[in-house]
Order: structure tokens, then sequence, then C-alpha cells
């Protein structure tokens, strides 16, 4: 029941009129009308001035521009009582223009000039006449009516709001957005639509839908109206848009890495040293990711900074244009005598400037002399209170100084002395004997012991060093050289592991270019899916394997030269074809051919062709079954020249064709690409079929769950070894070597029938009738028999109407949009058992650890989040159920009204409107009552495409089936031997250890020079006489005294 105003009266400002208390008063007013306002003037004039700002002003207070008769009744129950007046006080509202029912305000929006004049001159007249002449009839209690004058208030207040925000930049906001900014404004989103209309219709607001998404321009300021949403509008809401992802995405990154950051100094605290290694190694992955998106960021802002600016630009020069046309304007009335007046009125104020300047100036210099003065004043103040500093120097001494504890010269040291000589010296024996002995000096800021000198007679020892100096040296010349090549090396492994990240991604894009059919190195393949209502084909395309056993073929949809995927679809499955067996191969004729078009000729022989049957065969009797592949495997290799044999062409299970959709989205996730250094997160796994001791590290791969419209599938990765239900797993290895364990994996896998969206509607209906029908014939009742007394549907949406059942058994449904009650009603069809480890139907479920996992959701999971809610990609149970909660209590009129104004995605229909509620609800117990996921789960993502393309199970089949083509290649790169692996040895010594052994070398070199130059040196000191032998060496008498 909606919430009266009364019971809002402690909680707000709103307050009622003073007669409010009066009882004789109110019961006066809460009395019906007369028939008409000339029976009573006063009586009817004094309750509609009573009533009508009542109304409005309720509305006002509530928020909301909206209101309907049984709102208005219970807002205003006094005692037990409600008006009797009220419809005709929204009937006078009607005719005076106070009001407009939601409908004919949405529809006159766009209405021109035309439909405007006939609708004011012709049909409100007309429409005051009839009901003024036949009488008006009752207003329905539900009918919804606008209050104009409040829409019109709120449309004010949001075109302020908007202009005076930062978003009033851009020229383009989403509906989500101004519905975020706006909540202040527009409390609902009913309120938002209506303030858009009437801004629309004021001309101020265009709305457009661009790629399922509505957008809103408004007018500018100094514009009259808004313009057409153009090419560029589009243009730069992307680029925008673009820059609010990336700066979450960067945003995102960063707090990404101080998580990791904050993991490894938790892992290094306990002693985990090596998982801190992974943590950081992870960390600088994502400081690499992080720095590619904020330079794309910042190209973005550029761009946008560039755009604005060239707006800035066209506003100067708008304003420009105006300027200097009030300026002509301005100038018309100006002649020569006009102009020479004013030009002598401007010389006389110039005149009379320069005398007050120089007044001004001379009194600038007396005050100027006065502040000199009062400087040196202030100076000399300072002089005379400073402190005296002065030094007060020792005298000099007037006594020889004493020498004391000095050591004298004997006569042995002078007697060793050398000779004078007794001829005299020239000049240039002069000059050339003190260059010969002139000291060097070297000295830095070391302390004083440190300080030496040295002639060039000591200097040759510095050139010639000893061994074990010579060793020293050389070892730490080594270790330099070592050093070098582990950073010539950490880089390149470093720049390797960019570019391999970098060809990754580049992998993405090129994936939606155009094969290259002319690529010789190209292989193909061709899988054939016959379902239950058709058979698609599609072409497979792979380059060479590159040798390396650790990587799967790199396996992707061929492209025609429209980049569109080579794909055919023919109708009806080959089932139908289960009496008439022989034409089997006929019907698969133009899937092959349309294949073999697309494929080189020369090709043909070595591409693989699969055709795999799923549901529509499972259903034939085993007979007609292998009639029908019999036929194929006969004609097929007689029609065709693909790589074809007895086993390429079978019925699979629907286990297999879970495990090769799951291989199919865990490949296009890169989640089989182990690369140490990813930033993904790992797990360990117990290899299957090994011991159980045996465990591997590798990187963690996504559940999938996928839910149509019969059946309802999971299938995910079991890390550890499972005794239980051998028959729902499935162990398989998608490498090509046998031995090794990196590609060995075991998947649970199981498939519920009766468990999609439609069959468990079609489940609840059936049960819902007959219970319905034996209540009815227990208790004598005709509930649901008729539309006036039908059975209440809380998995409907509120107020809609609906039949079920077979045609003259009809059962009449009204929705009341109870999302609770809906998901209480729905948790007995799950079957689930009291026993903990299991799921839908009592079957047993493998554990799933939620801490260390992910999951996708296809189908229907997308569906249910997406086309109406608008919430599809991350999942969050709260905010998924509280969406839920609102869509289903939202009435149906208002949903239809939605619907028609294009707020859904464009592949919405009315039947995804009707059962939204039910379906929102069965997903929601399915994933978390049937396959026990907890209500904080985090890591689902609902999903239609995988990096914008659509994943199918045939790419798993392919890449399961092809697993040991590798073999091919790693073959003939094994034949090329040791002879090629030399060969890389040498490019690696040319590009590392190259310049190393160079530069060892040259030091070989020098070292023995230097030895050489040793001996050369004391071969010389020998022939020398003993005279200055002393000299050259630096060796003094051991008795000079050391006087500083």
């Amino acid at each position: 029941m909606p919430v009266s105003i009364q019971q809002k009266v402690s909680t707000s400002s709103f307050e009622f009129p003073p007669d409010w208390e009066d009882d004789e008063r109110m019961a006066f007013l809460f009395s019906a009308f007369k028939a008409n306002r000339e029976v009573d003037l006063n009586d009817w004039d004094s309750k509609m001035n009573f009533w009508m700002p009542l109304v409005v002003q309720s509305c006002r207070q509530r928020g909301f521009v909206c209101m309907n008769l049984q709102e208005l009744n219970e807002g205003f129950r006094r005692k037990g009582n409600v008006p009797m007046g009220l419809s005709t006080v929204i009937q006078s509202m009607i005719r005076s223009g106070k009001v407009q029912k939601e409908s004919d305000f949405a529809a006159n929006v766009d209405s021109g000039w035309l439909s405007w004049g006939v609708g004011l001159l012709l049909v409100r007249p007309l429409k005051w006449t009839l009901s003024a002449l036949l009488g008006s009839g009752r207003v329905p209690l539900e009918e919804s009516f606008v209050v104009i004058e409040l829409v019109k208030e709120k449309a004010a207040a949001l075109m302020a709001a908007y202009r005076s925000s930062p978003l009033a930049g851009r020229s383009l906001l989403s509906f989500q957005e101004l519905r975020s900014f706006s909540s202040h404004i527009c409390p609902d989103e009913t309120t938002l639509c209506l303030a858009l209309l009437q801004l629309q219709r004021e001309k101020h607001v265009t709305v457009s839908l661009h790629e399922d998404e509505k957008l809103v321009k408004f007018s500018q300021a100094g514009q009259g109206r808004v313009s057409p949403v153009s090419e560029v509008d589009l243009g730069i809401y992307q680029l925008q848009r673009s820059k609010k992802l990336l700066e979450e995405r960067v945003e995102a990154l960063g707090q990404e890495v101080e998580k990791c950051k904050e993991q490894a100094k938790t892992l290094l605290k306990e002693g985990k040293k090596s998982q801190a290694l992974r943590c950081l190694r992870g960390k600088k992955h994502v400081e690499g990711k992080a720095d590619r998106l904020y330079v794309q960021l910042e190209t973005v802002r550029g761009i946008l900074d560039r755009i604005a600016s060239s707006q800035t630009d066209r506003l100067v020069m708008q304003a420009y244009q105006a300027g200097v046309a009030a300026l002509r304007i301005s100038l018309k009335g100006i002649t020569v005598e006009k102009a020479e007046n004013l030009v002598d009125q401007i010389q006389e104020l110039c005149d009379t400037q320069h005398e007050v300047n120089q007044t001004l100036a001379g009194g600038a210099l007396d005050s100027t002399g006065e502040a000199e003065e009062l400087e040196e004043e202030l100076k000399s103040l300072l002089e005379d209170s400073a402190p005296d500093t002065s030094l007060t120097l020792p005298e000099i001494p007037r006594l020889p100084v004493s020498t004391k504890n000095t050591a004298v010269l004997d006569d042995a040291f002078f007697h060793s002395l050398p000779s004078v000589p007794d001829t005299n010296i020239t000049d240039e024996e002069l000059e050339r004997e003190l260059g010969r002995l002139s000291l060097i000096s070297i000295s830095c800021l070391f302390p004083a012991s440190w300080h030496f000198s040295f002639s060039p007679a000591v200097f040759p020892r510095f050139m010639l060093p000893s061994f074990r100096q010579l060793l020293v040296l050389g070892s730490v010349v080594v270790l330099a050289g070592l050093f070098y090549l582990l950073l010539v090396t950490g880089k390149g492994h470093h720049i390797w592991l960019q570019n391999k990240h970098y060809h990754r991604h580049l992998s993405r894009v090129t994936d939606v270019e155009a094969t290259d059919t002319s690529n010789p190195n190209l292989n193909y393949g061709v899988v054939v899916d016959c379902g239950s209502s058709g058979s698609r084909v599609f072409v497979y395309t792979w380059p060479r394997h590159n040798g390396n056993p650790h990587d799967l073929l790199d396996i992707r949809q061929m492209r025609d030269q429209n980049r569109k995927p080579v794909v055919m679809k023919i109708k009806p499955g080959i089932s139908e074809y289960a009496t008439t067996p022989g034409r089997a191969s006929d019907y698969m004729y133009p899937l092959l051919s349309f294949a073999a078009e697309h494929i080189p000729k020369a090709k043909h022989q070595e591409s693989p062709l699969y055709i795999l049957c799923t549901a529509g065969m499972r259903v034939l009797p085993e007979s007609q079954q292998e009639a029908l592949l019999e036929d194929l495997r006969t004609d097929i290799p007689v029609n065709f020249n693909f790589l074809f044999s007895d086993s390429h062409v079978e019925v699979i299970s629907g286990k297999q064709e879970g495990v090769y959709a799951w291989i199919g989205i865990n490949f296009v996730l890169g989640r089989f690409n182990h690369v140490d250094d990813d930033d993904d997160a790992v797990v360990e796994v117990q290899v299957p079929g090994g011991d159980h001791q045996e465990t591997l590290v590798r990187r963690r791969t996504a559940g999938v769950l996928d839910m149509g419209g019969v059946s309802t599938q999971i299938a995910y990765e079991v890390p550890k070894t499972e005794e239980v239900a051998k028959n729902l797993l499935a162990e398989f290895n998608l490498g090509c070597d046998a031995h090794r364990t990196e590609h060995v994996y075991r998947v649970y896998v199981s498939t519920f029938l009766g468990f999609g969206g439609n069959a468990a509607r079609q489940r609840y209906e059936e049960n819902l009738i007959s219970s319905i029908r034996l209540q009815n014939k227990l208790l004598d009742q005709h509930r649901g028999e008729t539309p006036d007394s039908p059975v209440l549907d809380p998995c409907l949406p509120s107020d809609l109407q609906d039949e079920v059942g077979p045609l003259g058994q009809k059962l009449h449904l009204r929705g009341t949009g109870d999302f609770e009650q809906c998901r209480l009603q729905l948790q007995p069809f799950l079957n689930r058992t009291n026993e903990t480890s299991t799921s839908l139907n009592g079957v047993y479920q493998a554990p799933v650890d939620f801490r260390n996992s992910q999951f996708y959701g296809f189908s229907e999971f997308y569906y249910c989040t997406e086309d109406v809610l608008r919430m599809g990609g991350d999942y969050n149970s709260t905010k998924y159920a509280n969406a839920a909660k609102d869509y289903c209590a939202t009435q149906w009129k208002i949903l239809r009204e939605r619907f028609d104004r294009g707020l859904y995605a464009s592949h919405a229909d009315l039947h995804r409107l009707k059962y939204q509620c039910f379906k929102s609800a069965w997903v929601y117990e399915v994933f978390h009552s049937g396959f026990s996921f907890p209500l904080g789960y985090e890591n689902l993502k609902t999903a239609l495409l995988v990096y914008e393309k659509e994943v199918q199970w045939t790419l798993g089949a392919i890449l399961y089936r092809t697993r040991f083509l590798p073999l091919r290649d790693i073959q003939q790169e094994s034949l090329k031997g040791s002879h090629s692996h030399w060969h890389r040895g040498f490019m690696f010594m040319n590009n590392h250890y190259l310049f190393l052994a160079c530069f060892m070398v040259v030091l070989l070199s020098i070292m023995l020079y230097l030895l050489r130059l040793r001996r050369i040196h004391r071969r010389a000191a020998l022939n020398r006489g003993p005279s200055v032998q002393w000299l050259e060496e630096g060796l003094g008498s051991q008795d000079l005294p050391v006087t500083l």
C-alpha cells in the first residue's frame, strides 16, 4: 500500500492546510461534488480551490511529477475516510491543462505546429464539449497523470544543474550517466524520462539511439535550440567514453600493483620467497600493462584537448565577428568633425594627466630621500649594537725557535749525497734535468695522510704492477663483464616477454582480418555442427606449428574478404532425414561446397573434415543414426577431396559437447598458454592419471555456465583427484606429446535437461495449472477461469494479464511482481536433495574452490542480466537482486511504454519483457541454490562474446581432434638436429658474448705489454749509476726529519 502523506509529515516539511484539523470543514471538503458547477458555484469553487493546490503540493513534496487517483486517495485518507471528489478534481485539472495523461504527454513530444494547432483549436475543445454534454466518466484508479507545472520545474532544474556541472563541456551524455548525475533532482527513472520529454518539447534536448545505447544531447548556453546529434558528436562521445574506461582500467591496475606489492611483503615475512618473486613478476607485468594503457589514455586526452581548443577558437572567432559587426554599427554616425573634436579633447586630457604625474613624481622623490636617510640611520644603529667579533692574534716571537727534539743530520748523510759536478752546467742541461726531476703532484680533498706526489721516475711503478695486482685487476674486469652479460641477457629476456605479450594481443586484432589464402604456410580444417534445428559449417585456419611441444596450434576462424567469419547454416536438422538416410549426403553437399570454395584447392587434401552430430541425432534410434552416418562416410569422399575418415563423422554425447565448449572458451581466453610472468591467477593441479602426490602449478582456467531454452550446462576444471562420479569427469590431454602433463586436464561436465529458461517456465505453468484446478475442484471455486478472478502470479510483472494452458482450458493469471516470493516458489523445481555435494536434480557436483575460480555465464545468464536490467559483465548478487526486484514491481504498462520508447536492448522483445521477472529469479536460484555458489561470489562474468567474437564448441572440437598434428612440425625441427641448435647458439654468442670475448682479448694484450715494459725497465735500472738511483726510486734516508 502506498505511504500516505500523513505518514510522511513526521519526516518531511509538508504541512496540511489549517482547515485539515477542522472536522466540520473537512467533512464538507471530503464530500462529493455537485453534478455540475452551475448547480452551486461556491460549493464547486471552494472545493476546487482547496484540492487543486493540495494535489500539486503533495506531488512536489514527494519529488515526483506523476500521480494517480489511488495514490491520492491513500495519501489524503483522514480518519479512515477518503475524499469523494478527487476524480472530479483530476478531470478539471485535465481540462485546464494542469495535468495530462502520461501516455498523451509522451505522444505529443514530437508533434509539429500543425498537430499542435489541431490539438489546441479542435481536439481539446471537442473533448471538453463532449465531456460537458455526455458527462465525464470516472477516472481509473491506476491511470497515471503528469503534473505539467512540476515536470516543467524538474526540466528547468535539470537544465540548470547540467549547465553548472562539469558535464556541461560534453556534447553527449549516456542515459545512465544522466540518471546518476540527476538522482537528487529526479528520484526515479520515470521522473527523469518525463523531464527529458519536457526539455525535448522545448527543443533544449534531443535523444537518439546509437548502438543500443540511449544518448542525450543538451543545448549549450546561448543557443536557442539544440542541434541534432551529428557524427562529430558521436565520435567525441566515443573518445570520452574510451577516456573514462581507460582511466578506470589504469586506476584498477594501480590498485592491483599495490595489492601485488602488499602480497609480496606478506609472503616475504612468511619466508615464501619464490611466491613473493612470482607476485613481483606479476606486479611488473601489471605495471607494463598500465603504462601502455596510460599512453593510450594520454593520446585520447590529447585528441580531446585539441577538439576543445578548436571549439574555443570557433567561439572566439564568432565573438570577434560579432564585435566587428557591433563596431560597424557604432561607427555609422561618426563624421570627420566629431573625430577632430574628440582628438582635441583627448589631447587636453593627456596634458592634464602629465601635470598630475609630475606633481606626484616630485612628492615621491622627497619621500624616497627620507626613506634613504632612515635606512642609513638604521644601519648605524645596527653597527653600534653589533658585538665585537675581532680576533686577538698572538704576538710574534722575538727569540729563536727551540729545535729541541729535532733530529740532527750526521756526516753519513752528507757523504751519501751525490758529488757536485766540477764543470759548469749549461742552461739546456739544467732545464732538461729539472724537467726530468720536476715533481708531479696529484691532490684532492682527502685527509692529509692521503696526499701524495711522485716524479716521472716513480710513475713507471704504477705502469708496472706486480703479478698479484694484475690478477686482481683481471678479476675485477671479468666480474664487470659477467655483470654486463647478465644485464644484457636479462634485458633481452624482458624484451622477449614484452614481444610475446605484444604478439598475443596483436593476434586478437589480426583475428578479425581477412584470411590470406595465398599464404602457403596456412592450414585449414572444417567442422560441421549437425544440430536439432539445422546444421552449420565452420572453416578454421592455423599457421605452421612453431615446433615447441609446450604450445598448442594457433587455430582461428577463417574470415572472407569482407572480414566476416566463413560460416553457413541450413535448415532443417539432419535428423529429419532419418527415414530417408540415402539423402544425407545430398543434404550435406551445400555446406561442404561452401567450405571447398573458401579453402584453396591445393589445400583440400590435407584439410581435415569433421561432421559431429548433437542433440537432434541423439534422440534417434541407433539403427537410424548409423544409416545416416554410413551414407555420409560413403558419398563424401567421392565428391570432396578433404582429409576424411570413418571416425571423422559421429554422434557426440552431451558430455563431449560440454568439454568442447569448455576447451573453446579457455583457448580464446588464453588460459592454455602457461607463461610464468603473466598476472593471471594460478592453480595447483593434481595431474590426472599420475601419482596423487604429483602436482603442477599452471594458469587457472575458467568455468562455463550455459543456460539455453531447454537445458542448463556447467563445466569446470577439477584441480584435485576425484574418485566419485567418474562418468561426470572428462580427463584428456590437449598436448601433442602424451608423456607431457602440462596440458592434461580433468573437467567436470553436467547437462540438465528441463532446466533451461523456457522449459522451467513450462514446468512451472503446468504445476500451477494442476494445483489450481485441484483446488477449484475441492473447494468448488472458479479461480483463474475468467479474467475477473485471475490467479495471482508473483513471477510476472505487476498487473500483467496472461493466459496459460491448452485451448479451451485457459487459466488467467495476473502478475504481482514479487521477486522474493517467486524465488521461494521456484526452489522446489530445482529438485535438490539434502546431500551437500549435489546440485540440480540431485546430481553429484565436484567441489569448486570459490576463492580461486572464475566462471563465464552465457546465453540466459547474459540475456537476463543485460537485455533489460543492463547489468551484463561482472556479476554482483546484491545489485542483481535489487534490480530484479525493481523490475518485477514495476507496472506492466510502464514497462511496455519503456519498451516502445526503445529503452531496452535492441534484441529484447515482448516475450523477454513478459518473462524477465521469472527468468531473473530462475537464474538466481539455479546459480546460488542449484550450483551452491555463495551470494558474495564475485568471479562470475556474464557475456555474449569473448574478445568481441562468438565462441562455438566446434573450436574446441577441432583443437582436441587436431592435437597430434604439431608432431609433424616438431619432427621436422628435430631433423635439423644439432646444426639448428649450434646455429642458434652461435647467434646467441654474437648477440651477447662477442663483446665480452673481444674485451678479454684486449685485456690480455694490455697485460702482456705491461709485463714486457716491466722487464725492460728493470734491465735499464741495472745499467744506471748509483748517484741518481735513490732519486729515481724516490727513496730517502730514514734519518731525515719529518717536519710539517
